[in-house]
């Protein structure tokens, strides 16, 4: 659920901020065990998006507290060890070291996609 949301049921898109370039998103993502799933719009470079120095996982917990922002507790590097591109160049399956349920993790990436552009972003969640 979102910050002060009126949303009644789990997931969803919450913030994107606008820029001048183009917005290159996963349109889908799945969380399990061990593994994130993303699909984007677009065909990915297999060189840069199977290469899993690329991407960089964390995960946490957060402490509430009155003051504005929660400090990150427990906050842990999870190496990705493999990621491996469909074959249609779209979707992106990462393995990650011990990632399973989170209060809150962060998905960071910096590949190209096919026509060499840059694709590069930061995802923050939480898996139930």
């Amino acid at each position: 659920f979102a910050w002060a949301g009126n949303r009644t049921e789990p997931g969803g898109l919450f913030r994107l901020r606008r820029t001048t370039k183009p917005l290159v998103v996963p349109t889908q993502l799945h969380a399990e065990a061990g593994k994130l799933v993303l699909t984007f719009p677009d065909k990915l470079n297999r060189e840069t998006a199977t290469d899993p120095g690329n991407f960089q996982v964390k995960t946490w917990t957060i402490r509430r507290s009155a003051d504005y922002g929660s400090p990150h507790v427990d906050e842990r590097a999870r190496a990705v060890t493999a990621a491996t591109l469909s074959a249609d160049g779209t979707t992106l399956t990462l393995d990650v070291e011990a990632f399973g349920p989170t209060r809150c993790y962060s998905l960071t990436w910096d590949v190209d996609a096919e026509d060499g552009s840059a694709v590069t972003g930061t995802i923050h969640g939480t898996v139930q």
